[in-house]
């Protein structure tokens, strides 16, 4: 049903769609009367695509290319002291972009192929009326790709955590220095092989 066991390709290039769980402010702003901040915590699925592309040094390790785009809906809130907290319906949008360089280890077996990798991710974002946040952090993370029959295809499932630090280089709100975000993502992928080696 699945490729030969030992099955590996010199080369691939993957197309993914999935979702993030961000943990990340954009500040605040304050007077004597009220406080405004944004916050966001989930990214709904299929508003994270973006593509990668590997190469092989042999059947276990390899370096990996990726950019991803997301969007993301911060939810926007003031806090009265005569009107307690209201959460505004319309929501502030991000829009983020990834690009990371790794390292892939993998492990070719007949019905799968578990991989990790770790790397670097520079990311940046940008959301109206605010400056633009630019960071980067190391990245870690790992999945399993499962071969189509026959075809020089397979399915590949993958996560990928960061923590970027806080301070100058984080997105503002308006005042503020917001905490270091951390963002993880699930996404599913097709993934093209080529140059097979049984």
């Amino acid at each position: 049903m699945f490729s030969p066991g030992g099955d590996w390709a010199r080369a691939e290039v993957s197309a993914l769609i999935g979702s993030q769980l961000v943990n990340q402010t954009l500040g605040f702003s304050r007077n004597i009367f009220q406080t405004v901040s944004a916050r966001v915590e989930d990214v709904g699925f299929g508003e994270h695509r973006g593509g990668r592309g590997v190469l092989f040094l042999n059947r276990y390790l390899g370096v990996e290319a990726g950019f991803t785009r997301t969007r993301t809906e911060f939810e926007l809130s003031v806090a009265d002291e005569e009107g307690g907290v209201t959460v505004f319906a319309e929501p502030l949008i991000q829009e983020s972009r990834e690009t990371t360089v790794a390292v892939v280890a993998q492990l070719p077996l007949a019905a799968m192929t578990p991989y990790g990798t770790i790397g670097h991710v520079w990311r940046s974002s940008e959301v109206e009326g605010s400056d633009p946040f630019r960071s980067g952090a190391f990245v870690v993370g790992g999945g399993i790709k499962v071969p189509f029959p026959r075809l020089p295809l397979a399915a590949a499932f993958d996560y990928r955590y960061a923590r970027y630090p806080g301070g100058d280089e984080m997105l503002y709100f308006t005042e503020g220095t917001p905490d270091g975000s951390t963002v993880s993502s699930l996404t599913l992928g097709v993934v093209f092989r080529f140059g097979l080696r049984p």
